[in-house]
């Protein structure tokens, strides 16, 4: 039962921090925003189905780092909606901007939720990012929002 709900959260988790780049990733095909990862101006390569990192059958996540990891992780993404997490990810992966609404449910998640979150991105086997970097966009992208909504302003860049 705990597999099946792991297996369920996952795909949710997959579903939401992907669903921008699905109909590309689809395609296998690069845009401009899908070849430097890392900033240092050179192309970072490979078939774009290289960078989905999830397994089909979800065996590739890492394991939990506490009991009910992954369902607290499930219940974290309840807050944001599709739109929200899209421009999350693009905000992360492609410096786009996360607009005021979604600056507030990324806030209402909460940094540790965030966190959770990229740590699961990043540790997924096969991840193919820079993760450091993408724990760096992650963390100033929550900062940026966090600062937006305490000053009633709305944009995440």
């Amino acid at each position: 039962m705990a597999r099946v709900l792991l297996k369920f959260a996952i795909t949710i988790l997959a579903i939401l921090l992907a669903n921008g780049a699905l109909q590309t990733l689809a395609r296998c095909r690069y845009t401009s925003d899908y070849n430097d990862f890392d900033g240092d101006g050179d192309s970072d390569g490979g078939d774009l189905t290289c960078l989905y990192p999830w397994s089909k059958d979800g065996n590739d996540l890492p394991a939990e780092p506490r009991t009910s990891f992954y369902s607290d992780l499930n219940n974290c993404l309840r807050v944001l909606s599709n739109k929200c997490s899209r421009q999350n990810y693009n905000c992360i992966f492609h410096k786009k901007k996360i607009s005021k609404d979604c600056s507030r449910k990324l806030v209402e998640m909460g940094r540790e939720c965030d966190e959770s979150l990229i740590w699961t991105l990043t540790n997924t086997r096969g991840y193919p990012y820079k993760s450091d970097i993408i724990r760096e966009r992650s963390y100033k992208a929550f900062e940026r929002c966090e600062k937006a909504v305490n000053r009633d302003r709305g944009w995440c860049r």
